[in-house]
């Protein structure tokens, strides 16, 4: 009996849940990204606790949107939300250089500004982070630099054993 109880508030909780992601849920389906952007505002703001989850899925959608505040809400939530967040901080730089995806009109001063902190917070010895701070590097034109820190992130990895993809 107690536990049909539990399952039973556990269900109502994820229906709840569900209701209040509806619109955030239907305008990605939509592919109505701005609106969606919007609608993760809206969320944080009424959902404070949901801001984690929700501020890497608002970047995410401005860069689909093209939106000309993905760079400035990047910068805010690099410095806020994620600050002390290496991976997360190194999602968000991955996302800008990323050669795989590339973006229209990528910030690649703010990539290397977000993935110098994320490859700082771990002590600048992590392959990850390292390898995307060549990246961040090599886009803004710092080719010395970037030659350095990959070959930082080759060692790293080396010593992780981990395969980075150095293309």
């Amino acid at each position: 009996k107690a536990a049909a109880k539990k399952v039973a508030v556990q269900r109502a909780e994820a229906e709840k849940q569900q209701a209040v992601l509806k619109p955030f849920m239907e305008a990605i389906a939509a592919q109505k990204y701005e609106v969606a952007a919007g609608e993760a505002d809206k969320l944080m703001a009424s959902h404070p606790e949901m801001e984690m989850q929700l501020a890497y899925s608002k970047f995410a959608l401005l860069i689909k949107a093209k939106s000309a505040d993905a760079y400035p809400w990047a910068k805010k939530i690099a410095s806020t939300t994620y600050k002390d967040n290496p991976q997360m901080l190194n999602s968000i730089a991955w996302m800008i250089i990323d050669p795989e995806h590339p973006v229209k009109d990528p910030d690649y001063g703010i990539a290397m500004e977000i993935a110098q902190r994320a490859s700082n917070l771990l002590d600048n010895k992590d392959a990850y982070t390292l390898d995307t701070l060549a990246l961040a590097q090599f886009k803004n034109g710092q080719t010395a630099n970037a030659i350095a820190t990959q070959q930082k992130a080759v060692a790293a990895a080396e010593k992780m054993g981990a395969g980075i993809d150095a293309k």
